[in-house]
């Protein structure tokens, strides 16, 4: 669960106060699932964020958030009034460019500030009911309401349920440990959140990805060996500097060599390569 766009984006949020409310961390936050702005009635633009914040300056902490942007939408505000009063060829070009910095830092600030409300609530709150209510909260501020998940896929969908399941039953807690801290939340969250998804789809149909080692021997439609440099695939030549090959072969077969390691990763690679079906 923790892989899916809800978990991902529910575990970057809670670390958000932690992490100082970095702008890439605030972004990728925004950027790693389908975020729903609340305040403005629409998905939350990644793209147009990141450009906005980049353009006030904004580096960390929400008082750097409010600050900056608060003062670059006054600027672009005074740059409107200039632009609208000139006789600029590119006039209405240049007031389409301010009207959207100012639209698209509007969102953000408003975003920001209610993300660091929801995110205030959970840890102002004291027992793990009512952290889990402050997080369900959060959840809406991020994703939305549920019926606003009705275009997601169906494997989105149901981990958005199991979220939200896992989530409740943390307030059970309260019998145990009626206090928690803000970090033994966050972390529980995150155990509970590893618990694995129901497998999609039958065995031998999708995507297969694994070490070269592991291919002997399958039967696949197509392979594509990624991640060959020099030094990893295939491994250097060169002498191990503390027990060269020459050393090793006086064990008597007990040691593997360099040279052995790198047999073993071509016969790989090799079959690797040999169980795709070439396609003419």
């Amino acid at each position: 669960m923790a892989d899916s766009v809800t978990g991902r984006a529910l575990l970057a949020a809670l670390a958000l106060p932690e992490r100082g409310w970095h702008r890439r961390d605030v972004i990728a936050v925004v950027d790693g699932a389908p975020i729903w702005d609340v305040a403005a009635g629409h998905r939350a633009r990644p793209g147009g964020w990141d450009e906005v914040t980049r353009k006030a300056g904004v580096v960390a902490g929400l008082d750097d958030w409010r600050s900056k942007l608060t003062q670059f939408i006054a600027r672009r505000g005074d740059d409107h009034a200039k632009v609208e009063a000139s006789d600029d060829d590119n006039r209405d070009r240049r007031l389409f460019a301010i009207n959207r910095d100012i639209e698209s830092a509007t969102e953000v600030l408003a975003f920001v500030n209610g993300l660091a409300a929801a995110l205030d609530a959970v840890d102002a709150a004291t027992t793990w009911t009512e952290r889990v209510t402050a997080t369900h909260s959060v959840l809406t501020a991020l994703v939305g309401p549920e019926h606003r998940h009705s275009s997601w896929p169906e494997a989105e969908i149901d981990a958005a349920q199991k979220i939200d399941a896992a989530l409740t039953r943390l307030a059970a807690l309260d019998a145990i440990e009626p206090e928690p801290t803000a970090a033994a939340f966050r972390l529980a969250v995150a155990s509970e959140l590893q618990e694995r998804g129901r497998r999609h789809g039958r065995f031998g149909t999708g995507l297969l990805i694994t070490p070269l080692a592991a291919a002997v021997g399958l039967d696949l439609d197509a392979v594509f060996v990624v991640g060959v440099v020099e030094g990893d695939c295939p491994w250097f030549r060169g002498e191990d500097s503390l027990l060269p090959d020459v050393d090793r072969d006086r064990a008597g077969g007990e040691l593997v060599t360099r040279a052995d390691l790198l047999a073993d990763q071509h016969r790989a690679f090799l079959a690797a390569v040999a169980a795709g079906h070439l396609h003419p």
